[in-house]
This record gives structure tokens, C-alpha cells and sequence, in this order.
């Protein structure tokens, strides 16, 4: 319908441009002058084309900046970005490329479809060589991603970053009541391996969504002096994308680096009497403590625990602890004060 009411509209200005071209040929002006008259046509057209793409460069400039700036924009993009690369796989292996400095470079042209499933590291005893010199983790601060990896997750060492979120004190959750509301969702939403003193038999599939609604009331009532742990896996897309929200991400943690694919809450206080709680990890590995100090064991892999001793470290409100399941297997110890612990723990995957 607009197509067609737009062609009386077109016709006159057909006939209009007829009538000017004939006025002009009448009066017998030379080229200079008929370019000299359209002066200001000319102008305005020009204008306009100007005004239209400055207004299309604005635009995407604020967008880029946009989704620089802002991390939830940046994280989005992020991900969006790596499922659009996942979907390349097939037709172009870039994984090449990822830790290279220099991409002018020539790289196999045959490309073969992946799998992107978890895969199982095996290596030799002389291997082991990174870390049989190691007694304790190195704790930096004020690091960038670039440094972090070349001296410590290449050679596959453990680190802890000492300034890596904002602590406690600047969250938008000022207390335990306040925080285990805001991850009502994650615990009414069928989370893995949830481990706690406060239920007996707490992954019953028979009883589970009835249990999680008894155990978020449960953590509502705790009071300061009772001791509980609690540590459960959230599994499902919607749930990990909450904790990333909640949470957020350390600054050291790279645009360009898959995102965490599980993450993990640990809460805990007052359990003097405690064994080794172990998670079962794959990846590289973040233990962001959110509140309180949680002590923290890594055992180093056959065949390296023959040569590797075991690290521990206390990490503490504001810090991070960031080290490859290839070579490390973790335990925590629930915290034996009465200051409750928090920890947030992301799981990504590494090539």
C-alpha cells in the first residue's frame, strides 16, 4: 500500500525536475553558473548524508563502549561471542590461536569437528618437575590476566590473589539473612551436590524440593553460635547465570576467557569438629571469598603427589584462589569460628 501511494508522489517530482531542467535550458547558462545555482541543493544534500552517518557512528560508538564498560553488558557479549566461536569449530579450529601473541601466522587449514566434552588428563612423572620445588602459594595483588598466566597457570601453579573482589563490606547483602535470600532461587531450583549437617538424607529425589524449602529455613533461623557447613553445585544454565550476577567476577578474569560453565556456594560456621570436605572439580578453578576465612588443601595429582607435597593456604575475605584441576585436587575446611564463611567457587573449562 505505501509502495503504491508513493507513486503519484514520485511522478510529481518527476515533473518538477522536467520543468526546472526546461526553465534552465532557457536561459542558456553555462556549466559554471548551473553549478554555481545548485550551490545550495547541493549543500543540503550533502548535509543530511553528513547528519545520517554521524548519527550511525555516535550510535555504534556508544554501543562499544557500552558493552566495554559495563561488565553485565561485557559478560553478555562475552558469551555471546563464545557460542558464535563454538559454532566455528566445526568450520574453523581457531583454539590455535587463543594464547598465541601474534595471529599473523600460518595455521592448518584442515579443520576437524571437536568434541567439546571434558577431557581426561594423563601425564608423565617428569611432569611433576613444576612443582616439586613448590611448598606454598604464591599471593599476588594488582595483577593482569596476561601476568597470572604466563608465571603461574602455564606452569600450572596455584595462586592467590589478594585484591580480587570487593569484600563484604561493600556488597549490596550486609549480613547472612540478607545474603541467603538472595540465593532463595538457587536452592529451590534443584542444585547438585549438596552436602550439609543441617538435613540427613538431603539428596533424596523422593523428598528434594520439600527438603531445600526446610533447609533455606533452616538457614534463615541459624543463630551465631550454631555450627553447620553447607556446600552445593549449581548445575543448571538459568542458576549459573544468577551466581555470576550475584557474585560477579574478579577483576583479573579476561573478556576473552569462556565463561564459568558450574559454580559452587560454600557457607559454613562454627564446625570445630570437621573433616576435609572435597569437591569434585574440573577445570580452571576461582575460590572467591565472599566473607569470613576458609582454609584450603591442594593435593597435587598422581603421579606428582610421590614428588609434589600438598598447599594450604587460608583465604580470606576479598581474596581469590585460582589453580588447574589438570595437576591439583582440592579440600576445604569448614570454618571452626563464629564468623560465618562464604565461598563462591567457578569452574571453567580449559582446552
Amino acid at each position: 500500500m505505501a509502495s503504491q501511494k508513493d507513486v503519484p508522489l514520485a511522478e510529481a517530482l518527476d515533473k518538477e525536475l522536467e520543468n526546472i531542467f526546461q526553465s534552465i535550458s532557457s536561459l542558456e547558462l553555462s556549466e559554471g553558473e548551473i553549478y554555481q545555482l545548485f550551490g545550495p541543493l547541493r549543500w543540503y544534500i550533502f548535509r543530511n548524508r553528513f547528519l545520517k552517518s554521524a548519527k550511525v557512528v555516535v550510535m555504534v560508538t556508544i554501543a562499544v563502549l557500552a558493552v566495554y564498560y559495563i561488565s553485565f553488558l561485557n559478560w553478555n557479549a562475552s558469551a555471546v561471542g563464545r557460542l558464535v566461536m563454538i559454532q566455528l569449530l566445526p568450520y574453523w579450529n581457531w583454539r590455535p590461536l587463543y594464547k598465541e601473541h601474534c595471529l599473523i601466522k600460518n595455521f592448518p587449514v584442515n579443520v576437524q569437528k571437536q568434541s567439546m566434552s571434558r577431557v581426561s588428563y594423563s601425564f608423565s612423572i617428569d611432569e611433576c618437575a613444576v612443582c616439586e620445588n613448590i611448598d606454598s602459594i604464591s599471593k599476588l595483588e594488582a595483577i593482569t590476566f596476561d601476568y597470572l598466566n604466563e608465571q603461574h597457570l602455564l606452569r600450572s601453579l596455584p595462586a592467590v590473589i589478594t585484591d580480587s573482589h570487593h569484600q563484604w563490606k561493600n556488597a549490596s547483602y550486609k549480613n547472612l539473612t540478607s545474603f541467603v535470600e538472595r540465593i532463595e532461587p538457587l536452592l529451590l531450583a534443584r542444585p547438585c551436590n549438596v552436602q550439609t549437617n543441617l538435613i540427613f538424607d538431603v539428596n533424596s529425589p523422593k523428598k528434594y524440593e520439600n527438603t531445600m524449602t526446610d533447609l533455606y529455613d533452616m538457614l534463615l533461623n541459624v543463630r551465631g553460635n550454631d555450627s553447620w557447613f553447607l556446600h552445593f553445585r549449581n548445575c543448571e544454565l538459568n542458576t549459573v547465570k544468577q551466581t555470576r550476577l550475584l557474585i560477579g567476577k574478579p577483576y583479573f578474569y579476561p573478556a576473552h576467557l569462556e565463561m564459568p560453565y558450574t559454580t559452587w556456594i560454600l557457607m559454613s560456621n562454627n564446625y570445630r569438629k570437621a573433616s576435609p570436605k572435597t569437591l569434585n572439580l574440573d577445570g580452571l578453578t576461582i575460590v572467591m571469598q565472599v566473607t569470613g576465612v576458609i582454609g584450603i588443601t591442594l593435593q597435587a595429582k598422581e603421579p606428582c603427589d610421590r614428588t609434589c607435597g600438598s598447599l594450604t593456604a587460608d583465604i580470606r575475605e576479598g581474596e581469590s584462589l585460582i589453580f588447574s584441576t589438570k595437576l591439583w585436587t582440592m579440600k576445604y575446611l569448614p570454618a571452626y569460628s563464629n564468623e560465618t564463611s562464604i565461598s563462591f567457587v567457578t569452574e571453567t573449562y580449559q582446552s
